[in-house]
Formats: structure tokens, sequence, C-alpha cells
């Protein structure tokens, strides 16, 4: 599993298996991505709806006020 963390637990990721990644790279290559973060200023619309598409299979996992990450266009 991979994940992209701005605060990375090192030990808590060994622990649980997880490799570290740039968000490009999260995005780029993952089959299914979950977006768990908060709403605040600087997450709201984290996400372009180009970037929603270059994951391999388009399945996307939003929960709570995520959806308000995400812009329908640049």
């Amino acid at each position: 599993m991979r994940s992209h963390e701005p605060f990375p637990d090192p030990e808590a990721m060994r622990a649980d298996d997880v490799r570290p990644v740039g968000l490009d790279e999260l995005i780029g290559g993952s089959d299914y991505l979950t977006i768990q973060a908060p709403l605040t200023p600087d997450t709201r619309y984290l996400f372009a709806a180009d970037e929603a598409a270059r994951v391999l299979t388009g399945q996307i996992s939003l929960r709570g006020q995520a959806f308000s990450l995400l812009r329908s266009s640049v």
C-alpha cells in the first residue's frame, strides 16, 4: 500500500507496510484512491478532474466533506 501524508509517522507506516510516495506517484499509480482529508482552505479543490482521471481504474472514494476537494475544471 502507498500513502501521501503531509506529516507521516514513519514507524506506523512501516508497521502497516505502507510506503510513502509523492502525490503525483500516488495518483498516477493507484488502482483505487481513497481521499480522507479535512475540508480546509488549503484542501478545498485539491484535485482537478484531470488529476482524478489519472487513477488507473477511475475508482475514487470520497468521505465526508471530501467532495469539496474536487474541482470539475482547472
